[in-house]
């Protein structure tokens, strides 16, 4: 009599079990993947197919950024907000509620030809300054009230490694 470590019916049903398993898996993930598509729009699925992606293209990215959780660093947060609530614009412009997301946002300013941040910074002027940073100017890091207190500043950081 020859040894067998599982007898045949046990095998067929972890054979179905486990192949069961993997075709639900690919349905669910083909699914998933198709209904993301859908919602963000830029038909990143379809584009594994045709090998075209598509772009919406704004002509200028308006966006708010701060953490809403540390006091006033939400103000280009609740400004953000705030234009979209009191205002309409043409469909031209793109408001984005950037809150924290530094390098995530770039998919979202692919195809903007113009692109402004709203932030509070602390640049060592009265409160309420409005500045206009370009290029380089733009700060790496933030200084804390005394100078032996350097924070790196992510969203910056990641924005003008990006712009560079």
């Amino acid at each position: 009599m020859a040894f067998v470590l599982f007898p045949a019916p046990t095998i067929r049903l972890w054979h179905h079990i486990i192949m069961w398993f993997i075709v639900i898996f690919t349905i669910a993930h083909v699914y998933i993947g198709w209904l993301f598509d859908l919602t963000e729009k830029n038909f990143l699925m379809g584009s594994i197919f045709t090998g075209y992606k598509v772009i919406d293209e704004k002509k200028v990215a308006l966006i708010g950024l701060g953490n809403i959780l540390m006091g006033d660093e939400g103000v280009g947060v609740h400004a953000v907000e705030a234009l979209r609530r009191r205002y309409d614009f043409s469909s031209d412009l793109d408001l984005i509620d950037g809150g924290t997301l530094g390098l995530d946002l770039l998919p979202l300013l692919e195809g903007a030809e113009k692109i402004f941040f709203l932030d509070a910074l602390h640049l060592q002027r009265d409160p309420g300054t409005i500045a206009v940073l370009e290029d380089a100017e733009i700060p790496s890091f933030w200084e804390g009230p005394c100078p032996s207190i350097r924070l790196a500043w992510p969203t910056s950081f990641s924005l003008r490694s990006s712009l560079e």
